[in-house]
C-alpha cells in the first residue's frame, strides 16, 4: 500500500511539473499600427492576409467603403520583412476608385501557383485581379518590386451580375475537381454559384444553393466529414442555411433539421474545432445573442454558447466577426470577437481564452486592445514570422473615420508548429490546399493534439497554426482529393510544408 501511495505521489508530481512547463498565459498584444505603416483611416470593411509576391512574408489587403469619401482606395500593404509595410495598391493595380468594397479574398483561381485577388463591391461589378508577377515574367528568382495584377473579370465571367447588392464571396472546391469555385452572397436577389471551368473562366450553375434571404457571409466546410465541401450561409434577419453536398455537386438544405439555422441577426460565421475532437464547430457573430454550435461528430449540433460563456460579450450585443486561433500557445483554441460597429459609443473587442473544460474565459483586460472602437471585421496571421498569431482589426466609424488597428502578439515563445499545405492541382486538389484537414498527433501515435481545416478567407488559406507543448509531433494531412501525407518528428518551433503527391 505504501509503495502504491508513493507511485501515485510521484505520478502526481510528474503531471504537475509537465503542466507547469506549459501553463496558460495571458495573451498580450501591442498596437503597432503607426510604426508598422498600416494606417487605414477610412470606412474599413474587411481584410485578408496572403503572400501575393512569393517572398515568404504575409501581405495585407484592406477593403474600404466609399460613403463620404470622394476617392476611397483599397490598400495593399506589402510586407517589407522588417516589421513595416508599404502601401503598393496603386502601383500594383488593385486600388479601385469610387468603389464600395465590402470583402476581398486571396485565391489561386487558375492554379498557377500564385495568389490572385477577388474583390466584392456592394453596388457595382466585382473584380477579379489575376496575378501577373513582375511584368508577367517568370516566378523563379523574380524581384518583388513592380509586382502587378490585371483585371480579368469580364473574361472570367465573375462580375456578379447586375441585380442585387453583393456582400461577400466564398471560394471552395464544391465538385472536388481540383479547382476553386465561387459562391457569391447578395441582398434582395438569389445568391450565385460559379463553377470553375479550369481554363480561367467560370459558369454560373444551379446547384440548389440560390438562397435569397439577404445573405451576409458564407463558408465552405465539410461539417459531416464525408469528404466533400458543404456550404453555410449567414442571412440578415432571417434564418441561416446549411447546404449538405451530395458529393455530385448538388446540395440539400439541412440547417433546420440539424438546429443550426440561428434566429438572431447574423453578421459572420467562423468554423473551428474548439473541443479537439476532429470535427468542425461553428461560432456565429450576431447582433443579438451569439451562438456556438458544438458538432457531435455524427452531424448533430448543440448550441452551447451560454455554457461556454460566449453568448453575450461583456459590453453588449453587437458582434461582427469571430476569429479562432491559439493566441497563447496552450493547445486550446481561443476566440477573438470584433465588436462595436453601429453602437452608440463604440465597444471593446473581446478575447475569449479557451479552457480545458470546454468553456471560455474573457481575458480582454490586459490583452492590450485599447479603447472601445467600432470594429466590423478582423484577420489573424503571423505577419512577423515569430510563430504567434497577430491580429488586424478593421474599424468603421462615420464621419470620424477611425483607423483600423494592427496588434502584434507578444507571446514570443517557441511553443508552436505551423503547417503549410500545397495541393498538386487538377485532377487532384487545388493548389491552395483549401479544404485540407490537418491533424497534429503525438509522435508515433494516433493521439490527436489539434485539428485544423484550411479555408479561404481573412487568414492565409494554405497555413495551419498550432500551439504546442515542448516535444515532438507527427503531422497528418488529408487533402480534398482523398490522398494523405504524413510527416513524422516535427518539433515545436518548426514550420513544415506538406505537398500532395
Amino acid at each position: 500500500m505504501n509503495r502504491l501511495r508513493l507511485l501515485l505521489f510521484l505520478f502526481f508530481l510528474t503531471a504537475v511539473s509537465a503542466g507547469a512547463s506549459w501553463a496558460q498565459t495571458q495573451p498580450r498584444f501591442t498596437d503597432v499600427t503607426e510604426t508598422a505603416g498600416v494606417v487605414n483611416r477610412l470606412l474599413g470593411t474587411s481584410a485578408a492576409w496572403g503572400d501575393y509576391n512569393g517572398d515568404g512574408r504575409l501581405d495585407l489587403y484592406v477593403t474600404n467603403w466609399g460613403t463620404g469619401v470622394s476617392t476611397p482606395l483599397n490598400a495593399l500593404f506589402k510586407n517589407n520583412g522588417d516589421g513595416t509595410f508599404t502601401n503598393v495598391a496603386q502601383e500594383a493595380g488593385v486600388a479601385p476608385l469610387g468603389a464600395n468594397s465590402v470583402s476581398a479574398t486571396w485565391v489561386d483561381y487558375d492554379n498557377d501557383g500564385d495568389l490572385d485577388l477577388y474583390v466584392v463591391d456592394f453596388y457595382r461589378a466585382n473584380t477579379l485581379y489575376r496575378n501577373v508577377g513582375n511584368s508577367g515574367a517568370g516566378r523563379s528568382g523574380e524581384s518583388t518590386a513592380g509586382w502587378t495584377f490585371t483585371n480579368v473579370t469580364d473574361a472570367a465571367g465573375v462580375a456578379g451580375g447586375r441585380l442585387g447588392n453583393k456582400t461577400q464571396a466564398a471560394w471552395g472546391d464544391s465538385d472536388n475537381d481540383g479547382d476553386l469555385d465561387l459562391y457569391l452572397c447578395k441582398y434582395y436577389v438569389e445568391n450565385e454559384i460559379y463553377r470553375n471551368n479550369g481554363n480561367g473562366t467560370f459558369t454560373e450553375v444551379d446547384a440548389g444553393v440560390g438562397d435569397r434571404r439577404d445573405s451576409e457571409k458564407a463558408a465552405w466546410i465539410d461539417y459531416d466529414n464525408d469528404g466533400d465541401l458543404d456550404l453555410y450561409v449567414v442571412n440578415r434577419e432571417q434564418a441561416n442555411a446549411l447546404y449538405q453536398n451530395d458529393g455530385k455537386g448538388k446540395f440539400t438544405e439541412v440547417a433546420p433539421l440539424l438546429g443550426v439555422d440561428n434566429t438572431e441577426v447574423g453578421r459572420n460565421v467562423v468554423w473551428g474545432d474548439y473541443d479537439s475532437d476532429a470535427d468542425l464547430d461553428c461560432f456565429l457573430a450576431n447582433i443579438g445573442a451569439n451562438a456556438l454550435y458544438r458538432n457531435d461528430g455524427a452531424g448533430r449540433f448543440t448550441n452551447v454558447s451560454q455554457a461556454a460563456g460566449v453568448r453575450k460579450v461583456a459590453s453588449g450585443w453587437i458582434s461582427w466577426a469571430g476569429i479562432w486561433g491559439d493566441f497563447n500557445h496552450d493547445g486550446l483554441l481561443d476566440l477573438f470577437v470584433a465588436h462595436g460597429a453601429e453602437s452608440a459609443n463604440g465597444e471593446p473587442d473581446i478575447l475569449f481564452v479557451g479552457q480545458a473544460s470546454g468553456a471560455f474565459a474573457d481575458r480582454t483586460t490586459g490583452a492590450g486592445f485599447g479603447a472601445p472602437g467600432y470594429s466590423t471585421n478582423a484577420a489573424s496571421a503571423d505577419y512577423d514570422g515569430d510563430g504567434d498569431l497577430d491580429l488586424f482589426v478593421v474599424r468603421d466609424k462615420y464621419p470620424e473615420f477611425e483607423t483600423s488597428r494592427l496588434f502584434r502578439n507578444e507571446q514570443n515563445d517557441r511553443n508552436f508548429i505551423k503547417v503549410r499545405v500545397a495541393g498538386a492541382g487538377p485532377p487532384l486538389s487545388n493548389r491552395d490546399g483549401v479544404g485540407a484537414k490537418v491533424r497534429l498527433l503525438t509522435a508515433g501515435t494516433q493521439t490527436l493534439r489539434g485539428y485544423r481545416v484550411t479555408t479561404s478567407g481573412p487568414q492565409p488559406a494554405s497555413e495551419a497554426h498550432f500551439g504546442v507543448a515542448p516535444g515532438t509531433y507527427d503531422v497528418e494531412v488529408a487533402f480534398p482529393s482523398g490522398r494523405t501525407a504524413r510527416q513524422a518528428g516535427v518539433a515545436q518551433g518548426q514550420t513544415v510544408t506538406i505537398q500532395e503527391r
